[in-house]
């Protein structure tokens, strides 16, 4: 062996013995770090909890005064957004209800409306349909609605052209064929009565009859129909299908005032005149304050002979004429039919007529000086037409 491979094996044994010297110092010293630090490892694991809670109120003042950050700020924010995503959902849920509360509406107001229309009051059915539009502006069948009420109107006040009045028929039937969507309305059906009116009113009363029949096939509750139907029986002297065609306009509309004269107009015509009082009497039942059914039924306890109860009823209906406030109601200003074909157009002219009638009725029951003031009376009355009514004073205590 060379000197050199000599030296480097002493090294390499040198270097053996260093490093084991060098480990069991190492392994010394850790030992000595472990017993030095036993006692703080086990404080810790005996008060760990402390500590991480002094952790926390150290993090927490850190970041609180440091930084401006609340510890708990991540769930204030979750509770926050949690209450926002409640008051959306409240508020949707409100205004659901809200808008199902509208459509309700809408649609009560269009049933009415289209009822109304059907009992010819007119001015009610308007509004039940300005009604639905200021709910739902753009509802068509509202529109739909109010237009055809324009047109019966037209026709009720006899302020039309009939080519007119016909072109805006045929725009209904037109639409209606073309939207079927209409759900409370029954525009054909309306359009029909309309086409009725007319032609009765044009006394074609064939083709106005035809006309009816198509709007109760369209819709049985067409009341109108039906009392268009009496109204032109009534007219042919058919008075039984008169008669059948009336109660069932009743049927319909029970209470309409309009229906019920009519009514007990025929049955007076046929001398039921115990059907034609209860009838009259219904209406008063129903409105004290419309004067027509007074002269009716006073008419006929005349033609019954029985001229105290006709003036019963005439010195009422006179003390009525003679205060504005039954007067002035729009229909107490409606002109009355007297016999077929004589019309009593003013308050002045009616009271004429009655203050007549109550005469000859006075007379009847002897009290002659009470209906010679009576007549006076009547002629003081600043009227033209005097001779006429006068020739048409079928009204008399028999």
């Amino acid at each position: 062996m060379s000197i050199k491979q000599n030296e480097r094996l002493v090294t390499y044994v040198n270097a053996i013995k260093n490093y084991r010297l060098d480990k069991d110092q190492l392994m010394s010293k850790f030992k000595l770090l472990r017993q030095q630090i036993n006692p703080t490892i086990n404080w810790i694991n005996s008060h760990w909890a402390i500590l991480v809670l002094c952790v926390l109120i150290m993090g927490f003042l850190i970041a609180r005064y440091e930084y401006n950050i609340a510890l708990f700020q991540p769930f204030e924010e979750i509770a926050d957004r949690q209450k926002e995503f409640k008051r959306q959902i409240i508020e949707r849920e409100h205004y659901q209800s809200l808008k199902s509360f509208q459509q309700r509406m809408v649609e009560r107001h269009l049933k009415l409306g289209d009822a109304f229309l059907y009992d010819e009051h007119y001015q009610a059915a308007a509004k039940q349909f300005k009604n639905a539009l200021k709910t739902e502006k753009l509802n068509s069948e509202a529109q739909m609605g109010l237009l055809i009420t324009d047109i019966y109107l037209m026709l009720k006040n006899k302020i039309y052209t009939p080519d007119i009045i016909r072109k805006q028929i045929y725009f209904i039937v037109s639409d209606a064929s073309v939207n079927e969507g209409y759900r409370y309305l029954k525009p054909k059906a309306h359009a029909n009565v309309l086409y009725g009116n007319l032609y009765s009113w044009l006394e074609k009363f064939g083709t106005a009859k035809a006309y009816y029949y198509k709007a109760l096939q369209i819709d049985q509750k067409a009341s109108s129909a039906y009392f268009g139907l009496g109204f032109i029986c009534q007219k042919e002297d058919m008075i039984d299908q008169s008669l059948y065609f009336y109660q069932k306009a009743i049927e319909q509309s029970n209470w309409n005032e309009k229906y019920l004269s009519h009514l007990a107009n025929a049955y007076s015509y046929i001398k039921q005149y115990g059907k034609a009082i209860e009838n009259y009497e219904l209406i008063l039942s129903l409105d004290k304050a419309y004067l027509n059914p007074y002269c009716k039924i006073a008419y006929i306890y005349s033609l019954k002979n029985n001229p105290g109860m006709a003036v019963s009823y005439l010195e009422r209906l006179i003390n009525m004429l003679n205060d504005k406030t039954y007067t002035s109601i729009k229909k107490n200003q409606e002109t009355w039919i007297v016999g077929k074909t004589n019309y009593l157009h003013t308050i002045d002219e009616k009271k004429f007529y009655v203050l007549k009638c109550f005469a000859a009725a006075l007379r009847a029951l002897n009290e002659i000086e009470f209906a010679q003031a009576m007549e006076n009376t009547a002629d003081a009355l600043p009227i033209e037409n005097k001779e006429m009514i006068n020739k048409i004073m079928v009204f008399k205590a028999q």
